[in-house]
């Protein structure tokens, strides 16, 4: 993934309609707001508990980044690659996988979204990947080790219900 560039902070409340993931981190990221509503909150943000922004990426370009809530454009329709933010336009559609990021209240993050292919829970936005499929929660080692010892140690019980009953059984026919 492409992550070289300089930024210079700015004070500009928004950002341009495309941008680089380090851009949107320099100007956001520090930025902590409570809110309930979007409009109390700054610029590009949007409000999800605290004011963060909500964008997206080219999944192998961080320069290249765009906000989809400020419009369409770069995600939709399109006649050329560069019509795209995934540089990838077929039969007049935008297409590809694109990393959905989030930066604000002191954080910033990105990765692929529920539902996409992956391979380890660092590509993923939620932190989850799942049998590789990118998830909001953990079904994997953890809830995976708990399943199975329970199935191992359910099948050994029935194998011993099983073995003591034959036992009993045997034992009441020789008598």
């Amino acid at each position: 993934m492409n992550t070289n560039v300089t930024v210079t902070p700015t004070n500009s409340t928004t950002l341009p309609e495309l941008f680089s993931f380090k851009e949107a981190e320099l100007r956001y990221r520090d930025y902590v707001g409570e809110c309930k509503i979007d409009a109390e909150c700054p610029g590009d943000l949007l409000c999800v508990n605290n004011c963060k922004m909500l964008f997206y990426c080219n999944e192998h370009d961080l320069n290249r980044c765009a906000n989809n809530h400020a419009s369409d454009k770069y995600f939709k329709d399109c006649k050329t690659n560069e019509d795209c933010l995934t540089n990838s336009c077929v039969n007049n559609k935008c297409s590809g996988r694109l990393i959905f990021a989030a930066v604000g209240n002191n954080r910033s993050h990105y990765g692929f979204e529920e539902g996409e292919k992956c391979d380890k829970d660092s590509e993923c936005f939620d932190g989850h990947c799942n049998f590789g499929e990118c998830g909001n929660y953990d079904m994997g080692r953890k809830t995976s080790k708990i399943l199975y010892a329970s199935l191992g140690l359910s099948a050994t019980l029935i194998i011993v219900c099983i073995a003591f009953y034959l036992y009993k059984k045997k034992n009441k026919e020789s008598n």
